[in-house]
């Protein structure tokens, strides 16, 4: 079953199964239930949601992150990914630098939606947005 939330004229696309499967691998949640599945939605939705609440180097409005997106209007469906993903028990081992948090932003398993088709060495993406929260600087 898919979730469908819309911004305007932007609609993030979640998947029930996909995040279960996330719950599961990942927070390690034997049988996850709808907070678990509706908490990890509400993360995404207030990170993309966070430039517009907080004064920033990045701070503007729907409009603007639909143009710089969204190369043809009817490409309005985007895919979200979060990372970390960790339980309680493996944050103090997992290694929280730039480059690990990138690359796991854009591997499939930690997308919120599945696809069967995707290949992230062969297909392409059309654009890439990701918030980082925290002190973070270009050069890392």
């Amino acid at each position: 079953m898919y979730s469908l939330w819309c911004f305007n004229n932007i609609t993030l696309v979640f998947d029930n199964e996909a995040i279960y499967n996330i719950c599961q691998r990942n927070l390690h949640i034997a049988k996850p239930d709808v907070n678990n599945i509706n908490r990890l939605i509400a993360k995404v939705i207030s990170s993309v949601t966070a430039p517009f609440r907080f004064d920033g180097e990045f701070h503007t409005n729907l409009n603007e992150l639909q143009a710089s997106l969204i190369p043809f209007p009817s490409l309005q469906f985007i895919t979200t990914g979060m990372s970390p993903i960790v339980s309680k028990m493996d944050a103090t081992t997992t290694l929280n630098d730039v480059q690990t948090i990138t690359n796991e932003c854009l591997n499939p398993t930690n997308w919120l939606v599945h696809y069967d088709s995707f290949n992230p060495i062969n297909d392409k993406y059309l654009s890439i947005m990701l918030n980082y929260r925290g002190n973070i600087t270009s050069k890392e």
